[in-house]
């Protein structure tokens, strides 16, 4: 199970990361493009993916992972319900959308 200060404190970590509010959920960015967002509401954070990772992710457990029901979800915005992951696969999961939204680093990029 993550909780909100578990993503703030992995966001905090990494580089060029702000908090901002963004309507009524808490928003991590880089910059100005947001990677995640948490809604306190719902206990729900959402993240920017690939399309074909959100399709895995989906398929892998789509009681933890699901697109967005709107036309954010076509674009690879999806939520995870963090009561349900473990901390690691969230670890993975966040990375993955932090690394599409920083230009100093990219998910395809060997070193």
């Amino acid at each position: 199970m993550i909780s909100i200060d578990d993503l703030r404190s992995i966001c905090g970590s990494l580089e060029d990361v702000s908090e901002q509010a963004h309507f009524e959920k808490t928003s991590f960015r880089t910059k100005k493009r947001i990677f995640a967002t948490f809604d306190a509401k719902t206990n729900l954070v959402c993240v920017k993916l690939e399309e074909a990772d959100q399709y895995i992710y989906n398929k892998l457990n789509p009681e933890i992972y699901w697109p967005l029901s709107n036309k954010w979800g076509s674009l690879g915005w999806t939520h995870v319900k963090i009561e349900a992951i473990e901390k690691d696969a969230f670890l993975e999961i966040l990375m993955k959308a932090y690394s599409l939204s920083s230009p100093k680093v990219h998910p395809h990029e060997s070193n």
